[in-house]
């Protein structure tokens, strides 16, 4: 049959809106490809454009310029500008299984000031979200982390098994920048730490991996996040943390590639090597959570808020703002500047004072949507746990209707404060 008379994709091509800014951009290219189109596309990339593409889990590097992540549906590459004009011309195609062309951009880790917070021995997220008095630890349940790498040293961590992987050309995951350690920390730390009395972790029983996404110096790109995400769907992980973002504007729209591989790990469709629906095999449902970013000033008079950022943007990324410990919007959590369900704030989470593991073996108290990200994450893993049947979007709603509304405005909160699972874990077939 051929690629004229199939019908790619859902999504009207009209809906299709990359967000383009040059200020942001490394000069490379994502192409999304429809649910089933991935052969055929890549076939047209090669035939008419002249892209061949090379399968890849790792980064893209000098000597593996253009890369496809079969998983998702997508491929990394560099094409000059007559190669950039064939691509436009074969995604015009009214029936083409390309969906979209986007740059791809430039993400990073902002952290906010570190103060020292003295006050609790349990840290204040833990007893805010009931994660003290819930019966489930996570165990069973794999969360991928994909950050700046970790502390592998890290003495709270010695008797848990980490698997990781860099995605950082020329540089190991051990973390020198600290924020994929505290992230992680949060998320899975001990729920007995070695090297202080504080309980800071949530999930102390899930199965950790490590995607180092991100430089030491907290930046990175599109290419590696994808090259992240498609590792840990490999390695069937049930929760994607990323307390990763690049800001954006009012007037931008989300990124549809990251919405299609969102949505698609939340709804997955499991084709054979032909392309074609395979309803045999087993689905791996993934959620990927996201921190909504730190771009807002609202102590200042007159607040400035800014829009949430990319990717927590997408629909189908659950977007995290941040409240403090008196359960107040944090002054830098962004909010949702949209009227559609583009750019909403999902779900918030402890994000002020937070105390985790760092790196050099250490702890450290700071503040950020991506601290309160990876408190979502690591109840996320709760749940998961406490009902063995619950995955993908099913999880992201047990999450969404398990919380505290704190009776703040939803555009700055979303459905409220997340809180973890008070009983114990069931059996498969349970509510």
């Amino acid at each position: 049959m051929s690629q004229n008379n199939q019908s790619w994709g859902k999504m009207p091509r009209d809906q299709m809106n990359p967000v383009i800014s040059p200020a942001d951009t490394t000069g490379r290219l994502l192409v999304l490809f429809a649910d089933n189109g991935t052969n055929a596309g890549r076939s047209l990339l090669q035939d008419q454009a002249g892209v061949a593409l090379s399968d890849s889990s790792g980064a893209l590097s000098s000597s593996e310029e253009n890369i496809i992540y079969p998983n998702q549906g997508v491929a990394v590459i560099n094409a000059d500008p007559d190669q950039q004009s064939r691509i436009n011309s074969i995604q015009a195609d009214e029936n083409s299984p390309i969906l979209t062309v986007e740059e791809e951009k430039i993400v990073e880790v902002v952290p906010i000031a570190a103060i020292e917070d003295t006050q609790y021995t349990n840290t204040w997220g833990l007893i805010e979200t009931e994660v003290i008095n819930s019966g489930c630890s996570g165990k069973g349940i794999k969360i991928a982390i994909l950050d700046t790498g970790f502390d592998l040293n890290h003495p709270d961590f010695v008797d848990r098994k980490i698997i990781s992987k860099s995605f950082v050309e020329g540089e190991e995951v051990q973390d020198k920048h600290g924020h994929g350690t505290h992230c992680t920390g949060t998320a899975c730390g001990p729920r007995y730490p070695k090297g202080t009395d504080r309980r800071y972790g949530i999930a102390y029983e899930a199965e950790i991996y490590i995607g180092k996404v991100l430089n030491n110096e907290g930046k990175g790109n599109d290419g590696s996040i994808l090259a992240g995400i498609e590792w840990a769907i490999e390695q069937g992980c049930q929760i994607i943390s990323m307390s990763i973002g690049g800001a954006v504007t009012a007037s931008q729209s989300y990124s549809q590639v990251y919405e299609t591989i969102a949505y698609r790990a939340l709804n997955p469709l499991v084709l054979n090597s032909d392309n074609v629906l395979n309803s045999d095999k087993e689905l791996n449902k993934v959620l990927i959570i996201a921190a909504a970013g730190n771009n807002s000033h609202r102590n200042l008079m007159p607040s400035i808020t800014n829009p949430v950022s990319h990717p927590a943007n997408c629909p189908s990324i659950m977007a995290v703002g941040a409240v403090d410990s008196n359960l107040k919007i944090a002054s830098f959590s962004n909010q949702d500047k949209s009227s559609d369900p583009a750019g909403d704030v999902d779900i918030v989470g402890p994000g002020v004072n937070v105390y985790s593991s760092w790196r050099n073996q250490s702890y450290l108290t700071i503040s950020g949507t991506s601290m309160a990200t990876p408190h979502v994450a690591g109840i996320a893993a709760l749940y998961a746990e406490a009902y063995p049947d619950t995955r993908g979007k099913e999880l992201w709603d047990k999450l969404t209707e398990n919380l505290d509304t704190l009776g703040l405005s939803p555009k700055d909160a979303g459905k409220g404060l997340v809180k973890a699972p008070l009983g114990e874990s069931k059996k498969s077939g349970e509510k």
